[in-house]
């Protein structure tokens, strides 16, 4: 099991931050796909502040079976790559009062990213996190 760092929502509820983009020759992003197979919808974008290429342009909520999954590297973004890399977890539970959840490794390939989220993650400095989201 990994342990993974959330937020919590004003009401309570865990969210976290998802969001990327890339630099000149690289790139980075975290999403998440439900347990349906689609990007979780925001339930807020941030619209000001440093958000070039952050991983918390938008909040998402989560919750047990979401699919949290990271990526970086060097472009292009795709499973030739060599320096592509990606990590995928699924949430078992979540620990409310540590503000952690508790997640497995699961697998995941570069062609099960969305469309819309590798458009995002090769957007130089991108802003948005429209991208990231359903």
């Amino acid at each position: 099991m990994k342990i993974i760092e959330i937020e919590l929502s004003r009401a309570g509820k865990p969210v976290l931050g998802v969001g990327g983009g890339s630099s000149t020759n690289t790139y980075r992003g975290r999403f998440v796909i439900s347990p349906d197979g689609s990007l979780k919808p925001a339930i807020f974008i941030r619209r000001s502040g440093q958000l070039s290429n952050q991983i918390d342009q938008a909040i998402v909520p989560l919750i047990e079976g979401d699919i949290i999954v990271s990526v970086y590297g060097h472009k292009p973004v795709n499973a030739n790559n060599p320096d592509s890399h990606l990590e995928a977890v699924r949430i078992k539970s979540f620990n409310l009062a540590e503000k952690t959840a508790q997640a497995e490794e699961v697998g995941f390939e570069f062609s099960q990213i969305p469309q819309k989220v590798i458009e995002g993650l090769t957007l130089y400095h991108n802003r948005s996190g429209e991208y990231f989201v359903r």
